[in-house]
Formats: structure tokens, C-alpha cells, sequence
């Protein structure tokens, strides 16, 4: 008789920060890991995996640096698994090139102490991206085991093991751990009625729960028909007893082979079976939760984190990286200071960090992280930017210049912001001879320190904003020139309660609503922009309603409005008005105060010339407590076609239809993660709300899109919630998720007629993101010159970067659509070779570039990475 083989798979989940602190964890973590390296030096058939990441053992390190040569030894044999990320990430809550350098960093520093586990060991997200399984093949992983939101698509399939396929085709094979990681924490011999309690409450009661029956209903449920258990759970040290268990098993079950494993020789097997034609197929995102709950509360929760990760986000990928880049070209070199930048980031990545489900001091620590990540991109930004200053040949004419970049592949007119030592100009001369008009900030004054190294001197400056076009991807100069003022032409007008611009017309009202005209298309939206606030029961992982809870919304209320012609291009209205809000929840919990706080808020509106987009601001303090606080849009487009931008792609949105069956850990929700933007469409005409750093997105049947502000709660976890069974974490206070304080929150309106993919959304919605950056330099030559330009607008370029190598630069593209597109990449730089890589920047197959121009076809919602060579 074949003998059932049952790999026991010896791991800890570590999450780093949750709580307790990182600093608190790593007492534990040392303790835990001198035992692991305890039992694997003491027994030579024991092996571990180190939950799929390197922070774990490098926090470690830092305590023990003379256990190195052993871990490297332990490595290089194969019994300590380690890699490939670098922190175990949420997936939603973070940009697609955060996820990339995750694996990047993590696969690297794996490989130096002997080789990383090149299978997408991802146990405890909170549901997983569509994309994913294209972006682990770019790193040779042909695997993925997960658990959170794939329980679903196994109980559709009968089966916890499938072939998991992206939208552009990509697939993984794919192993759902529908019993969690932790399905052996309690196997040993002396537990092993413990241990099957876990499973009486992790599979059907039908179930035969004797020792053969469970092992045997779990190999009826693998392709494989072996067992994976997991020997370990979260912050779980290793359990000596294990081959005493192994021992007294193998002979009380002779029909089984129970072996010490690692996920690597589990995942071999698995993919010998799933590389068939026959293979069943599950694809697109996995966020649907059966016993495991996806937890989808996480998207809003302490918001102030979600919009810090979106500021640092883009200082690194937008600017630092492509100005890195382009400086090397000119013998400068910042990469070690990117590698600190992405090293301190992707720590705050990791999914009960970035999520903000942790205790207060947590969080905070995470903050000091944005903030150093923060300033390291911006040293970076101005060091290059100077760099490239200097590489311009030099101009003595006695005034000052400004050097501007777009980090946007396509031209765009935008305004932009720069700060000035000694302002004795009101004009700024382009290289065609324009004069482009300024406007001083007096109320925007900064104190910098400058030339540390020849003996520090603080400097004054003051802000001063244009607005001009910008070549793509490029460079633009300008000289500071005194003039005599002349009266300005307004382009962009306002008047007492009405915008308007050369696309659109708004009519604003008391209450913060408005309607809008787009003049193009002659489309009319009507009561735009009204705040809903409900009762918020829940903890820092699920948003609770309140039974029979009455909204609050601002319709109908009596605030001041303001107008405000800020510059000849740009004009605003101003809405302020008080919310009033129940102060918070009864000490019961069933109800909200009666007791009422009222929260100020300041709404600006604005549109600028030359720019299709109503750009909103809007800044509150919240003074209230255990409430959910959005913005719905009443697009009056009933039943719509939803579209969302995603990670590397932007899909399409079905709402789920009304369903009555019971739900077993969790009840489903109707908000869902969004990147960018989300965008309607029915009878030829379109409505998109673009964000920054506001994940959560709900719409309605009846057109309604309701975007997240943010969600004040006061509890890690609690278990009389009504929207999901039991616990998600330790029951501790947090009264810093409340959110206390002032926020503020950026947002635009886009409309369009026709699909999205040729509307100009996404270049409007990348524009609103990463607007030019520029500096004040000494003595420019004027000029203007384009490094990267696209002829396509459904093609993305996410990323412009030094190579991990040193040699060159790497320049991603993704097609956003569903559909193929062919695109010119015309590139301005002296590149010698230009070479196809994967993510992981290995080369595949030389480019030809014809005269600076590359051409290349994109299969729907392909991403491909070139390397020029100079």
C-alpha cells in the first residue's frame, strides 16, 4: 500500500510590529530564533522557514551578528528557508513598484547569505491582488501559497490547489491554505485532541475529527494528495517535541509518512501536478473570505498612514528614482541612499503596519519612518536636480533660474511650486522668450540650513507658483526677470458661488455640494459632494454599522462661501461649515451619544486653465469618535460599468449581486480598494473621482460613488461586533485610531465621454499625483528637453530607476486595458543597449532602438522592464 505523505513544515509568522513594538517583538524574536538554530544544530533532520521574509533575521542579526556564518551555512544547505520578500506586505495598501523592490530587496540580501525561497509564500494578507501571479513569475516564483480571500475559489473548485491566473494570462500554481498556517501550532502528542478542535472549527461538522480522518480529509482536498501541515503560528517559537510526535505517529499510523519539510519541497510537488493543460483555473483577485476573514475594515483605518504611504510613494517613484537615474548619467550616485529609503519604507509595508491595526505607539514609530523617508527623498530630489543644473552649461547673466522636471512620460500643463532665496522678479523667462507670470506665496516662508560642509548657513525662502507647460519626461529652464507689471488676463474666472474654466462650469453651494457642466462634452452632474457620517461600532480590522443608525449628511446646511481668484490661471471657492456629529458611542455601545461635536471643515474648489480636472481640498478636525465619515457623489448613473485602477492595471468592477446565504467569519462588505482613481461609465459618458492616499471606494447600484475620509475607532480588536465572529487580534484600547485632529484630503473630478482608456483619465489621474518638481539654481542656459515620451496614454510608465547592477538605468511600462496596444517609446539619452529584463532585472533579449525610438507591443495588462545601457 502507497503510503500517504504528510509534510510538517516547522515556521513562525512574525509580525514584526502589532501589539507590542518592533523593539518589544525583538526580545521575543531572539529567544525564539536562538531555538530554531538551537534544534537545527543539534538535529541534523530538522528544518525551518522563516515565514517568507528577511526582516525577521535581520532584526535578529543586529542583536547576534556571531550567528552570520551559521545562518549562512544553514541557508546554503536548504534547512533554514528564508526570502523571497523582504517584509510580509498587504498587497492593496501599497503601490505595485513597493511591492517589486519588497521582492527585489528581499530576494538580494537572501541570496547573500545563500539562497532565497523563490515560492510565493504570502500566509496571512489580507486578500491578494489580480496581478500578483504576473509579478511573481517576473522573479522566477511559479508558486503562491495564501490564504485570506482564496477560500472561496478552493470550496467553488473542491480543491485547496488550482493554477492561479493574472488578467494579462500569467499563472502560478497556487495552494490556499483553507486550514490557516497554523494548522499544526498544537501537534504534538500529548495535544493532538487540541489540535483537532482547531479543525472542528475550521471544517464541516460532517467531518470525521479522529487523527486518519483529518489527515485524510486534507489529502482529498490537495491535487497533490499529500498533507501540508504548518508547525507554527504567530510569534511561535519552535516546538522540541516534534519528533518525539513524528515517532509515536509513524508507528500508530503506519499508512502515512510524516517527514520534516520546508514550503520549497512541498511546492515541488505541487507543481508537477499542476503542470497539465487539465490544471482547473481560478482568475483575478482573491478577496472573498469563508472561515479566514479578509478584514476589509483595514482600508480606512488610521487614514493618516494610507496618505503618508501615498506621499512617500511617490517621492521616491516619481522623483527621487527617475532624478537618481538621470544624474548617474552625469557620475553621481545616490543609490545607497535609495536603498535606505525603500529599506525604512517597506518595513512600515508590512500588512499590520501599513494596515494600522496595531497599538498606538506602533503606529507612531511608523510615522518617524515616513518622516525619514520623506527627508531622504528629498535630499535625493534636490542633489540630482542640482546635478542636473550643473551638467547644463553655464549662463552669467545675474539672475536667478529655476530648473523644473515632469515625471510624466507625456507633456502636461501644470502648476508648480519652487522656493526662492531673494525674489526681485515677478516673471520667468522661457527659451522661446515667453514670459510666464509668478505668484509669491508671502504667507509660505522657509528656513533651510545650506552649505553644511562649508560651515552651515540658514537661508529664507519664499514660495513663488507658475503655471506652464512641460515637455515629457524632461527638463525645463527658466530665468527670474524683474518686469514692469502689467494687467494680467484672468483665464480661469469666479464669482460669488460659481467656477469657471474653458472645461468647466460649477455652481457651489452652502451646504459644500455642487453641480458641474463639462463644457465638452456637455454632460451635467448634479448635488456632487455631500458628506455622509454613520456610527462606527467596530475595531481597528472591521467596520461595525450601527443597527436602525441614522445618517448624517451636510445637505441642506448653512456654511460661508468664499471666492477666490488665486492667480490669472487659476481660481478657487472656498466653502467653510460646521458638521454636526454625535459626539461618539454610549458607554453600551448600541447606540450614539446624544450629546453632539461639530467639526470644522474647510472645502476649496478649484480649476486652473489649460487643465481639465476640478481639483478639492478639504481640511476638518475631527472631534468625534466611533464614526465613518465619506463623501458621496450622486452621479445619477444608474447601474453603471465600474472601472477601477488597480495595482498595474485598471479592471473592471462587477457589484455583487444580493445574496442570502449565511456567512460564516464575516459579513461581506460593499467598499473595495482602489488605487488612483474610480471611474463610471453608461451610455457613452463617464465620471471619475481621482485620489490621493484614500484606498476605500464604495459604489452604489443607483450611481453613487462614496469615497472614504476616514474611520474612527478606539479598539485593536473586539468580539461582539455584528459584522464578523470573534476576534482578529488581542482586545487593547487604541484611542489613537480615532483620528483625532486635523486631516486633510485631496481629491478631483474627472469627466469624459466614450471609454476610459481614451479620455484622458489616466493621464489626468497621474497628473493630479505628480505634478513637476522644481529648484532654484544659479545661472542657467534656457533650454527644454524631453529623456522619455509615449505616444499611447494606456500605457504607464511606473518606474524609472538606476539599475541594481549600476550599469544603466530601468524603465518599466505596464498596459493599464484590457486590450493589446502598441506603443513608441521615443528616448532622448546616449543609450548603447537597450535589453528586455524581467522584474528582477534579469536580461532576457535585446531591444532594437531605430533612431531613439523603440516600439513594442503590449499584450492586455502586460508589464514589461527595459534596461538602457549607456
Amino acid at each position: 500500500m502507497q503510503k500517504t505523505l504528510v509534510f510538517i513544515v516547522p515556521h513562525t509568522h512574525w509580525d514584526r510590529e502589532w501589539y507590542l513594538t518592533a523593539e518589544e517583538f525583538r526580545f521575543f524574536l531572539c529567544k525564539a530564533l536562538d531555538e530554531v538554530l538551537h534544534l537545527l544544530d543539534s538535529n541534523k533532520k530538522y528544518k525551518f522557514t522563516l515565514d517568507g521574509q528577511l526582516l525577521p533575521l535581520l532584526d535578529y542579526l543586529e542583536l547576534r551578528p556571531e550567528m552570520q556564518a551559521k545562518i549562512q551555512k544553514l541557508v546554503q544547505t536548504r534547512r533554514l528557508c528564508i526570502g523571497p520578500w523582504f517584509s510580509q506586505p498587504d498587497e492593496f495598501l501599497v503601490s505595485g513598484e513597493a511591492l517589486l523592490r519588497n521582492l527585489l530587496f528581499g530576494i538580494d540580501i537572501a541570496r547573500k547569505f545563500g539562497g532565497a525561497m523563490l515560492h510565493g509564500y504570502i500566509p496571512d494578507a489580507f486578500g491578494h491582488i489580480a496581478q500578483l501571479p504576473q509579478i511573481l513569475r517576473g522573479f522566477e516564483i511559479d508558486t503562491a501559497f495564501v490564504m485570506r480571500g482564496a477560500e472561496k475559489a478552493a470550496q467553488a473548485l473542491a480543491s485547496n490547489e488550482f493554477l492561479w491566473v493574472g488578467p494579462d494570462g500569467t499563472a502560478v500554481a497556487c495552494h490556499v491554505l483553507e486550514t490557516g498556517y497554523c494548522n499544526a501550532a498544537d501537534f504534538t502528542f500529548e495535544n493532538l485532541n487540541k489540535w483537532l478542535l482547531r479543525f472542528r472549527r475550521l471544517t464541516s461538522k460532517d467531518k470525521d475529527l479522529s487523527i486518519p480522518g483529518v489527515l485524510q480529509s486534507l489529502a482529498e482536498r490537495s491535487r497533490t494528495r499529500a498533507v501540508l501541515l504548518l508547525h507554527g503560528c504567530d510569534h511561535r517559537g519552535p516546538e522540541k517535541l516534534l519528533f518525539t510526535t513524528i515517532k509515536k505517529l509513524s508507528k500508530t499510523l503506519p499508512q502515512y509518512d510524516f517527514v520534516i519539510a520546508t514550503i520549497e519541497e512541498y511546492a515541488n510537488v505541487l507543481k508537477k501536478v499542476l503542470n497539465n493543460k487539465n490544471a482547473p483555473r481560478v482568475c483575478g483577485e482573491l478577496r472573498k473570505s469563508l472561515r479566514h476573514p479578509i478584514l476589509p475594515g483595514v482600508l480606512s483605518t488610521r487614514i493618516y498612514l494610507k496618505q503618508a504611504e501615498n506621499v512617500v510613494e511617490t517621492l521616491i517613484e516619481k522623483y527621487a528614482e527617475p532624478l537618481a537615474g538621470l544624474a548617474m548619467l552625469r557620475n553621481h550616485d545616490f543609490q545607497s541612499f535609495l536603498r535606505r529609503a525603500w529599506s525604512l519604507l517597506l518595513q512600515n509595508n508590512a500588512h499590520d503596519s501599513i494596515c494600522g491595526t496595531g497599538i498606538d505607539e506602533v503606529h507612531q514609530e511608523m510615522m518617524r519612518r515616513f518622516a525619514q523617508v520623506r527627508s531622504l527623498a528629498n535630499f535625493i530630489i534636490e542633489g540630482a536636480l542640482t546635478a542636473l543644473g550643473k551638467s547644463l552649461a553655464s549662463e552669467k547673466t545675474g539672475n536667478g533660474s529655476v530648473l523644473v522636471f515632469n515625471p510624466l512620460p507625456w507633456s502636461q500643463v501644470a502648476e508648480v511650486e519652487v522656493y526662492l532665496k531673494d525674489i526681485k522678479a515677478n516673471y520667468l523667462q522661457a527659451s522661446d522668450g515667453k514670459l510666464i507670470p509668478l505668484r509669491i506665496e508671502h504667507h509660505r516662508d522657509i528656513q533651510r540650513c545650506e552649505n553644511i560642509l562649508q560651515g552651515v548657513e540658514v537661508v529664507e525662502k519664499r514660495a513663488i507658483v507658475f503655471q506652464d507647460e512641460f515637455p515629457p519626461f524632461g527638463i525645463k529652464t527658466y530665468r527670474l526677470v524683474p518686469k514692469a507689471d502689467k494687467k494680467a488676463r484672468f483665464t480661469t474666472l469666479c464669482t460669488t458661488n460659481a467656477l469657471e474654466n474653458e472645461f468647466y462650469k460649477l455652481q457651489v453651494y452652502e451646504d459644500g455640494t455642487f453641480d458641474i457642466l463639462d463644457k465638452e462634452t456637455e454632460l451635467e452632474f448634479r448635488g456632487l459632494h455631500v458628506f455622509e457620517d454613520v456610527a462606527d461600532r467596530g475595531d481597528e480590522y472591521t467596520f461595525d454599522p450601527l443597527p436602525n443608525d441614522r445618517t448624517v449628511t451636510s445637505q441642506g446646511l448653512k456654511g460661508r462661501i468664499r471666492p477666490k481668484q488665486i492667480a490669472p490661471w487659476k481660481a478657487a471657492i472656498i466653502v467653510t461649515l460646521k458638521l454636526p456629529l454625535p459626539a461618539s458611542l454610549t458607554r453600551g455601545r448600541a447606540e450614539r451619544s446624544k450629546r453632539t461635536v461639530s467639526l470644522p471643515v474647510r472645502i476649496m474648489f478649484s480649476l486652473q486653465s489649460h487643465v481639465k480636472r476640478v481639483d478639492i481640498s478639504t481640511e476638518l478636525t475631527n472631534n468625534a469618535k466611533d464614526h465613518r465619515l465619506r463623501i458621496v457623489f450622486p452621479t445619477g448613473l444608474e447601474q453603471p460599468n465600474i472601472v477601477v485602477d488597480k495595482t498595474f492595471a485598471v479592471l473592471d468592477y462587477k457589484l455583487p449581486q444580493p445574496s442570502h446565504e449565511e456567512w460564516e467569519v464575516e459579513q461581506p462588505v460593499p467598499t473595495i480598494p482602489q488605487k488612483l482613481f474610480v471611474a463610471l461609465e453608461k451610455n457613452g459618458q463617464g465620471f471619475a473621482i481621482i485620489n490621493r492616499g484614500l484606498p476605500e471606494c464604495e459604489v452604489t447600484e443607483d450611481g453613487k460613488i462614496c469615497l472614504t475620509l476616514l474611520r474612527a475607532v478606539g479598539w485593536l480588536s473586539r468580539d461582539d461586533l455584528h459584522a464578523r465572529k470573534g476576534h482578529a487580534g488581542p482586545p487593547l484600547p487604541t484611542p489613537g485610531a480615532q483620528c483625532d485632529g486635523t486631516h486633510v484630503f485631496n481629491y478631483a473630478l474627472y469627466s469624459y465621454k466614450g471609454a476610459w482608456y481614451s479620455s484622458g483619465l489616466l493621464t489626468a489621474a497621474l497628473a493630479f499625483l505628480a505634478p513637476p518638481v522644481g529648484l532654484e539654481l544659479p545661472s542657467l542656459p534656457l533650454t527644454k528637453r524631453s529623456f522619455i515620451s509615449l505616444d499611447r496614454e494606456e500605457i504607464v510608465m511606473s518606474a524609472c530607476k538606476p539599475a541594481e547592477d549600476g550599469r544603466g538605468i530601468v524603465v518599466r511600462f505596464y498596459n493599464a486595458c484590457g486590450k493589446s496596444v502598441q506603443v513608441r517609446i521615443r528616448v532622448e539619452l546616449p543609450v548603447k543597449e537597450v535589453w528586455l529584463v524581467r522584474l528582477d532585472e534579469t536580461h532576457v533579449v535585446p531591444i532594437r532602438s531605430d533612431s531613439g525610438v523603440i516600439e513594442l507591443m503590449f499584450d492586455r495588462w502586460q508589464i514589461k522592464t527595459l534596461k538602457f545601457i549607456f
